[in-house]
């Protein structure tokens, strides 16, 4: 049974007053505070923060945050829900070990020498595209950040490619950059295996 979480916190406080002649206050903000507990539970305490977690001796834990007390698996759940609203194509895509590195070296190889947009870059090519300054920029959600600057992107290379479109040889026009076909993700990585094995190889 967990103890309470307001009695083991104000006894980790008082013990800090005694072991250490000291406060919460005197540890830096997001320090991480623990305790052993009598029946051999460990509780932490995220110092400046409401936020706790207890580790049981038999392998089970509790995650409290304000007034929700979380199980691991419910913690998990919520990680991910977290992580597909704030992150635009956030993937959670279960991959064994050996082709999550083809994948990675895949994309090392392909995105070798070219630069990687910093925060502030991505800022700037949306705001050179669009009617957004800093400041209104600064208040928009992240994940409908990240997809604006995806659209930016999409939006130039659809415009210039298609007024090369009656020069370049294809057997199909230019996709849309709203109405592209659905493609199964990381197919342009195992669309060749035998090419793919021959790029790797090369690293």
């Amino acid at each position: 049974m967990i103890p309470n979480n307001n009695e083991i916190l104000a006894t980790l406080k008082q013990q800090l007053s005694y072991d250490f002649n000291c406060r919460p206050d005197d540890f830096d903000k997001d320090e991480i505070l623990l305790q052993s507990l009598p029946n051999g539970d460990t509780f932490y305490y995220i110092n400046g923060r409401d936020l706790e977690m207890i580790l049981s001796h038999s392998g089970g834990a509790k995650i409290r945050f304000g007034k929700i007390t979380l199980s691991p698996d419910e913690f998990d759940d919520f990680r991910k829900i977290v992580l597909f609203q704030n992150i635009y194509e956030y993937d959670d895509t279960v991959l064994s070990d050996a082709i999550r590195n083809v994948i990675t070296k895949y994309y090392e190889l392909k995105n070798r020498g070219i630069h990687h947009p910093t925060l502030e870059d991505k800022a700037m090519a949306i705001i050179a595209n669009t009617s957004y300054t800093l400041d209104a920029l600064s208040k928009v959600p992240f994940r409908s950040f990240d997809k604006m600057f995806i659209d930016c992107i999409r939006k130039i290379d659809y415009i210039a490619t298609k007024n090369l479109e009656p020069h370049l040889n294809k057997d199909k026009g230019i996709d849309h950059w709203i109405y592209y076909p659905e493609k199964e993700k990381y197919s342009e990585v195992f669309s060749d295996p035998n090419k793919l094995a021959n790029k790797i190889s090369s690293i």
